[in-house]
């Protein structure tokens, strides 16, 4: 499968979602994304030296949850805990299916506050959106930057390259375990 068919594939199974309504599908939903995800970014790292590990997963002295964490293939989670410890954790990942919905007027601030919160830990993170309005992908990347990838924005075509240039920069961060 190349990046593309993988990049549609993961479009097409999000937008079957959208057929499950209200709030109450919500985290349903995000949990289907996180696996997704998880499934076909394991196809391109070497799972010789690096696990993906996800969702729901913590590092150990940080009360974040994180969407997925890759990890030496060594690690293991603090007993009794989805936990890690920061040493073997190379790169926490937040994944959402229809990014973030913070308020106009505080969006800046909201988003500069979660953002802070992985940046606090020290490691590593990319950002990841499978779908995404045009003026909060705007915001977005004017607080993220290079750390984020939108695969889709609005009800528009796919962006070409999208999901390649996030398995690039989820490479960056694992020398000598890339596969390809």
């Amino acid at each position: 499968m190349t990046f593309e068919d993988e990049q549609l594939e993961i479009l097409r199974l999000s937008d079957e979602l959208e057929t499950q309504k209200g709030r109450s599908w919500y985290k349903f939903k995000g949990d289907v994304i996180n696996r997704i995800i998880i499934y076909y970014l394991t196809h391109h790292i070497d799972t010789k030296y690096f696990k993906v590990i996800g969702p729901g997963s913590y590092i150990q002295g940080y009360p974040i949850e994180f969407d997925i964490l890759i990890v030496d293939k060594v690690a293991r989670p603090q007993p009794l805990t989805n936990a890690f410890e920061k040493d073997k954790v190379k790169l926490m990942i937040e994944v959402k299916k229809h990014g973030f919905f913070f308020s106009s007027a505080k969006f800046d601030a909201s988003i500069r506050a979660y953002l802070d919160e992985f940046k606090s830990v020290g490691t590593p993170f990319l950002y990841i959106t499978i779908k995404e309005s045009r003026r909060v992908h705007d915001l977005t990347v004017k607080y993220c930057g290079d750390i984020s990838t939108f695969l889709r924005i609005g009800n528009n075509a796919p962006i070409p390259g999208a999901w390649e240039k996030f398995i690039s920069a989820v490479q960056t961060f694992l020398p000598g375990g890339r596969r390809t």
